[in-house]
């Protein structure tokens, strides 16, 4: 049998209640931080303070029949986006450690470089830049591209409901 995570309970400003059945162990994995809050626990119902008054943190409860929670299965994406320059031959992409990609310069003039990072938390205080080189292997520049960061949604339990009559859309909570 696997976790069943009812809803949340507002307990007070920013703080929510979360309870769950399921078989123990269980494991917490709080989306926000993207880390597991508790990996080995029989607890079935935990308090969390949530950055937002009014949402509660989105976690995911895995017991002891479940396998990997979604955002490691399925962890978080970053991808880069520029276009390209008449004098290049290729682009570097590199986060200030590590040249991430090479990517030669082909005449499309829109390129991008999609990679994983499983701490989408600490990504958004990485530098991204990415610099261009002529044939001859110059520098021409660097610049910081615009990042945007994907990661699995967050659970949020609602209805949506279409009335081709009317051609509406209704979104109702659960």
């Amino acid at each position: 049998m696997s976790a069943t995570l009812q809803t949340p309970v507002k307990i007070g400003p920013y703080l929510f209640r979360y309870e769950w059945t399921g078989t123990p162990p269980f494991r917490v994995f709080d989306y926000d931080r993207y880390q597991y809050i508790y990996t080995d626990t029989d607890l079935t119902r935990l308090e969390i303070a949530s950055r937002y008054e009014n949402q509660p943190t989105p976690i995911q409860v895995l017991d002891s029949t479940e396998g990997n929670p979604d955002g490691v299965t399925y962890p978080g994406i970053a991808r880069v986006q520029w276009r390209g320059q008449a004098h290049a031959s290729k682009y570097e992409v590199d986060n200030g450690l590590t040249i991430l990609n090479w990517t030669p310069e082909t005449g499309e003039g829109y390129y991008e470089y999609v990679f994983q990072h499983d701490l989408l938390s600490t990504i958004t205080d990485q530098l991204i830049s990415l610099t261009t080189y002529d044939s001859e292997g110059n520098t021409v520049n660097t610049q910081l591209p615009s990042t945007s960061l994907v990661s699995v949604p967050n659970m949020f339990n609602f209805n949506l409901s279409y009335d081709s009559g009317t051609t509406t859309i209704t979104v109702g909570a659960v």
